[in-house]
C-alpha cells in the first residue's frame, strides 16, 4: 500500500494487519525522483501510465500522442504525482475537458472528479 502520508490512520491499520491478519508492515518515505538519475524518466513514466489508464478507461489515445505536461520541478518529483498527471490527462481527454497542466491543476482536477462520487456532494 502506498500513501502520501502516514497520518492518524496508519497505526490502527498497521496494528490490525499485524495482529489480526498476520501481515508484517513497515513504513518508509519514498525518495524523490533524482533529476540527474537514470531512474528519473518522468516522460517515460507518464507515457506508460497514460497508456494503461487509457486502456482501463476505454479512452482512445490521440493520433499525436498524449499531451505531456511540463513534468520538471519538485511538484512532479514523486512517481505518484507523475501517475496522477497521466490519469488527469487521460480522463480529461476522454471527457473533452481542458487538460490540467501543473501539479496544482492536476490535483484540483482529480479532486473535483472524485468529489462527484462523494455521497454528500
Amino acid at each position: 500500500m502506498l500513501a502520501r502520508s502516514d497520518g492518524y490512520w496508519w497505526p490502527a491499520l498497521a496494528d490490525r494487519a499485524d495482529s489480526t491478519l498476520g501481515v508484517e508492515v513497515d513504513q518508509f518515505a519514498l525518495p524523490a525522483l533524482a533529476a540527474d538519475s537514470v531512474v528519473d524518466d518522468r516522460p517515460g513514466l507518464f507515457a506508460a501510465a497514460a497508456h494503461r489508464f487509457a486502456v482501463v478507461l476505454g479512452v482512445a489515445a490521440p493520433a499525436e500522442g498524449w499531451s505531456v505536461p511540463d513534468l520538471a520541478g519538485d511538484g512532479f518529483a514523486q512517481v505518484l504525482a507523475v501517475h496522477m498527471a497521466a490519469l488527469a490527462v487521460v480522463d480529461a481527454a476522454g471527457r473533452g475537458d481542458v487538460l490540467p497542466g501543473g501539479p496544482d491543476a492536476v490535483l484540483s482536477y482529480l479532486l473535483g472528479r472524485g468529489q462527484a462520487y462523494w455521497p454528500w456532494a
